[in-house]
């Protein structure tokens, strides 16, 4: 039994794009309060183009700081 998977998972609502370390959302509400916090790891996509990044902070309902890249590609 894997330790991670997808019924781990606390947020899946709407679309990101990804720019440098800002992660933008649309249809999002990251800022729901005890949702989404510093040092969560966020997933982006599927199968090859998947990517995860550690959060570094929330910012509003439609904006993420991430602490690093990860293994995220721009624009995903």
């Amino acid at each position: 039994m894997s330790l991670w998977g997808k019924q781990d998972s606390v947020y899946a609502d709407g679309t990101v794009a990804i720019s440098n370390l800002t992660v933008t959302g649309t249809g999002t509400t990251f800022n729901t309060a005890g949702l989404i916090t510093a040092g969560d790891v966020i997933t982006v996509g599927t199968g090859s183009t998947q990517g995860e990044a550690v959060i570094a902070s929330v910012t509003n309902g439609t904006t993420l700081v991430l602490q690093s890249r990860g293994t995220l590609a721009s624009g995903t």
